[in-house]
């Protein structure tokens, strides 16, 4: 259990509110975006991914061990063009992104694509190829100073281990936080008012 989430755990395993153990990074994302998809900010919202924001490439392959970086300046023009950044450990290619409208975004770097917005907020942004293709999925960005910092973290009986750096399945753990937290908050709002409800009944 990541140590910011210790109170999480607890309601977690009161409210059963944990995430299945499925094989591959495609079958987390799509269960998971059916329970966080409605918690997307769109692509217009801009500042929410550029502003200097490194985001980070997660990807599942056991082979793969570089660090994908993808950096998006901010909108220069309305309509426009605007500076595009990727890094494979430190070699950069620049390229451009623009908004088609839609929800759909042009990166052209090494190839011009497009893709489809899925779900956006300040820690992820989850892309999907346009059309049909024999591709991944998903191109699942990860904000950089979200998922590469250490976590401490505690076994089953909540002994504090050492600081481990995260994996792809500890970040899908942290994606499914985003519908705990708003599932955990949907209930004390609500339990909130049925407690004001019923001193506001008995206090008549």
């Amino acid at each position: 259990m990541l140590e910011d989430n210790i109170i999480l755990g607890y309601i977690t395993r009161i409210f059963r509110l944990d995430l299945p153990e499925l094989e591959t990074m495609e079958e987390y994302l799509d269960f998971i975006l059916t329970k966080v998809g409605k918690l997307s900010t769109n692509l217009n919202n801009s500042e929410v991914f550029t502003e200097g924001k490194y985001w980070m490439e997660i990807r599942d392959e056991d082979e793969a061990h570089e660090t994908i970086l993808h950096m998006f300046a901010p909108p220069e023009d309305e309509g426009g063009s605007s500076k595009y950044m990727y890094s494979i450990d430190g070699n950069m290619l620049e390229g451009s992104w623009s908004l088609m409208g839609g929800g759909t975004i042009l990166i052209n770097a090494l190839n011009h694509e497009l893709f489809d917005l899925v779900f956006l907020n300040p820690d992820f942004l989850i892309l999907q190829k346009h059309g049909n293709h024999g591709g991944a999925k998903y191109l699942l960005l990860a904000s950089e100073e979200k998922v590469s910092k250490q976590y401490e973290w505690y076994d089953v009986l909540g002994r504090r281990r050492d600081q481990v750096k995260l994996e792809w399945r500890d970040i899908m753990e942290l994606l499914f936080d985003i519908h705990r937290y708003n599932q955990v908050f949907v209930f004390f709002i609500v339990g909130a008012i049925v407690f004001v409800f019923i001193i506001a009944f008995f206090s008549t």
